[in-house]
């Protein structure tokens, strides 16, 4: 609880809250049992020698934090009880709360929340008033205020806001100085909420600024990233400081950030453990901890970017939510930098996917678009009315752009990883169309890259994106479906095979058939919706028989056609597998082209207490067994386009800097199942995979 006028005295036998009448009713409801809740009798000291008289065992020692015990206090103490010895703790209970209970960090995350919402509201208000001679104090009052209004205690400390030259100033005073146009506002601020502190920074522009104050933003944000990439359980607080430092240091402003790169929060603003040069303590998981690097030049600028987030084995939880993307204010608008695109490949799925919903994003400007036949880039330019983007039939001649943010690639598979990469090492976020690669291990180089660089890439994994899988993932994560054992899926079709003859039916180019152009789709959703089970075994068959004779082949339309006689058909165009996890089972049995008429895609979940069928792209039926009788529920849902989910989700990700749903991180695990199914029909044998590959 919050309170001026409190001590906690903890013994072998009992534990005691002592604090004076203010706060005795507000201490009985809120201090958790056992502990008894106690008035003061007198002082301090001579209440605590009364409580330790009282005990059956005689007391020898007392330890006390004594970096919360005043010297005057710590002398009365020993004064009152001369026979007992007085022990300087090393902070006990400071350490005790460094790792933060799941519902301490509920608190936390309330209060960010709170933060988060009153930036958003104090961009709105200095985007309206900023050529009215609002000062920083005009700007610290309505911000105190938001938070207020939307739910916070109090203040978790003194807002800082710091604008033009002021900002070199690390904790600057805000002042009567009122904000100009070209200059940066540093606001760091916070709120409590339940006793529990958020704490956030974030720099903006008023109006543009220089090239120069840019590349100072630029430099900050990259280092965080770079911190917040890197940090994890397990680490020093020394190592931690260093991701941000050393990025600084080796862009030439090592001397401009002078402070530690965070600390930890919770029921106070300023706690244990701390990301310092100095700290060469280890920090364990659940720590929830400031992200703050910073570059101050005097009689010029300051910019520092801050975050909270929650070290966890792995990586880090990211709390605050608000963009970091340089923000620009003008008068009545608030605006992003455009996030300048180039897409690479303007064939099928940039037709039908990429091009479209980037053009429908106010948040986009397609600057390039890239093909080695550049009538093709043309036609996509004329079709989308991308006026303004250049073509060109080279993506290397696009790399050196500085203003490039991002790249979608929508290649013949075979280029997805060496593209990527290139793309990434050049400072560009991706969004790569599926499968991720023709191999897991080209893959897994694209994954080392996006994490070497603190890139984005994310995988077009459109099913993840989709309402009724969501739906669906919900409906297991709610246990409806009791343990589910075992997941049927079929992806068959009568005549689908696409561009016979093309890159997707030449194994050099595509990386397989049916398997790596559909397969993809539906293992990576079946993984996606029963949370990433670790891959113990594969077992599984891939079949050459319906296209291998090109022209014997039957039918009536073709996706990506028309055929070419004279190319290459060595794919698979049927397949079958079994995969067992640490989860359940999955079978699966899928054909580009089969001899039978009826096509089934749909997906079975089989649970201990429901079923569900999924129709691809379509809904699905629920079958539960409840209250005595079966049931059969079809959800309705309002529809979403699974694409443009996908897309937005992609730009906000280069916005926010957050890895989502369809980052690489949380994909590859589906190519590693399909070279799997590769390897055992090569070997005729199950396939069993190692740990290391489940990480």
């Amino acid at each position: 609880m919050t309170t001026s006028n409190g001590l906690l005295l903890v013994t072998s036998e009992q534990a005691w809250f002592f604090t004076d009448f203010r706060y005795i009713i507000a201490a009985k409801s809120i201090v958790a049992k056992p502990i008894i809740v106690s008035l003061f009798e007198g002082t301090h000291a001579a209440t605590v020698k009364k409580t330790l008289h009282s005990l059956s065992e005689k007391i020898k020692r007392i330890y006390f934090e004594d970096t919360y015990l005043s010297f005057a206090a710590a002398k009365a103490f020993m004064e009152e009880m001369n026979d007992i010895e007085f022990v300087a703790g090393e902070a006990l209970v400071s350490i005790l709360r460094r790792e933060k209970s799941q519902d301490e960090i509920n608190l936390i995350s309330k209060a960010q929340s709170i933060t988060d919402a009153s930036f958003a509201d104090i961009l709105d208000f200095i985007s309206t008033n900023k050529n009215t001679g609002i000062t920083e104090k005009d700007i610290a009052f309505e911000l105190e205020f938001n938070m207020r209004r939307r739910g916070a205690e109090s203040l978790a400390f003194d807002t800082i806001i710091a604008s033009g030259t002021n900002g070199a100033y690390c904790h600057a005073v805000p002042s009567d100085k009122q904000i100009k146009s070209g200059e940066f506002i540093t606001m760091d601020f916070g709120a409590c909420y339940g006793g529990y502190m958020s704490d956030m920074t974030r720099t903006v522009a008023i109006g543009d600024i220089s090239e120069d104050k840019e590349k100072i933003y630029d430099i900050v944000l990259n280092a965080q990233l770079n911190a917040i990439n890197n940090i994890k359980a397990g680490l020093t607080g020394t190592q931690c400081d260093a991701f941000a430092r050393d990025y600084i240091s080796n862009e030439g402003y090592g001397d401009a950030f002078g402070h530690s790169l965070g600390h930890g929060v919770g029921l106070e603003i300023h706690e244990g453990p701390n990301f310092a040069k100095s700290f060469t303590g280890i920090i364990n998981s659940n720590a929830v901890m400031s992200v703050e690097p910073g570059i101050y030049l005097e009689n010029n600028c300051g910019v520092r970017i801050e975050d909270l987030v929650v070290v966890k084995e792995t990586g880090v939880e990211v709390l605050t939510k608000s963009p970091k993307q340089l923000i620009k204010l003008s008068k009545g608008v608030k605006t992003l930098n455009k996030i300048n695109i180039a897409i690479i490949g303007c064939g099928t799925i940039c037709n039908s996917a990429h091009a479209p919903n980037y053009r429908q994003n106010n948040n986009v400007c397609v600057k390039y678009l890239v093909d080695t036949i550049p009538n093709k880039a043309s036609a996509v330019k004329e079709k989308f009315n991308f006026s303004n983007a250049e073509v060109r039939d080279d993506y290397k001649s696009i790399l050196a752009d500085k203003s490039l943010n991002a790249v979608s690639v929508c290649l013949p598979n075979y280029l997805h990883s060496q593209v990527s990469c290139d793309c990434m090492a050049a400072g560009l976020d991706v969004l790569c169309e599926k499968p991720i690669a023709t191999s897991y291990s080209d893959a897994k180089t694209m994954q080392d890259t996006a994490n070497r660089y603190n890139k984005i890439l994310n995988i077009g994994v459109v099913n993840r994106f989709d309402v009724y899988v969501n739906e669906l993932k919900n409906v297991i994560a709610s246990g409806r479906l009791g343990e589910v054992y075992h997941v049927y899926c079929s992806f068959r079709n009568h005549r689908s095979i696409p561009g016979m003859g093309g890159w997707f039916t030449t194994k050099k180019m595509s990386g397989g058939g049916v398997l790596i152009d559909w397969g993809i789709h539906f293992i990576d959703l079946i993984m996606y919706v029963l949370n990433n089970p670790d891959i113990n075994t594969v077992t599984g068959n891939v079949y050459c028989e319906l296209g291998k004779n090109m022209r014997e082949y039957v039918f009536e339309n073709m996706w990506a056609g028309p055929p070419n006689y004279d190319g290459i058909y060595d794919v698979d165009d049927y397949v079958t597998a079994l995969i067992r996890t640490s989860g359940p089972t999955i079978s699966i049995n899928g054909a580009w082209a089969q001899n039978i008429l009826n096509d089934d895609m749909t997906i079975e979940f089989l649970g201990s207490k429901g079923g569900v069928k999924l129709r691809y792209r379509q809904d699905f039926d629920l079958t539960v067994s409840e209250n005595g009788k079966i049931e059969t529920i079809t959800p309705q849902l309002a529809p979403k386009d699974a694409f443009t989910e996908e897309i937005n989700s992609f730009i906000d990700c280069v916005v926010t800097r957050e890895k989502s749903r369809a980052n690489i991180d949380n994909v590859i695990k589906s190519q590693l199942i399909m070279d799997a199914i590769y390897d055992s029909s090569n070997l005729q044998s199950e396939v069993k995979i190692s740990n290391r590959h489940n990480l």
